[in-house]
């Protein structure tokens, strides 16, 4: 069966109450010293190499909302 990452990126589950920061995996992760300890720490580095740049850019706009941290203005 061959994979297709645009239905991949489809499956994506953003339906989630809580807040990620607030997940169990996350902050098992902030304990142990994992990677950042608040959103305010994050730095997203997006860059499209596709045709569709516009498709790209709703997704990365979609990941800033759901992580609950501001997009940059560049």
């Amino acid at each position: 069966m061959k994979h297709n990452r645009r239905s991949t990126l489809k499956r994506i589950d953003f339906h989630s109450d809580k807040n990620i920061w607030e997940q169990r995996q996350i902050k098992r992760a902030i304990e142990l010293n994992l990677g950042i300890s608040d959103p305010s720490k994050l730095k997203i580095i997006a860059k499209c190499l596709a045709a569709n740049k516009h498709s790209f850019d709703e997704l990365v706009q979609k990941i800033y909302y759901h992580l609950k941290i501001e997009e940059p203005v560049y």
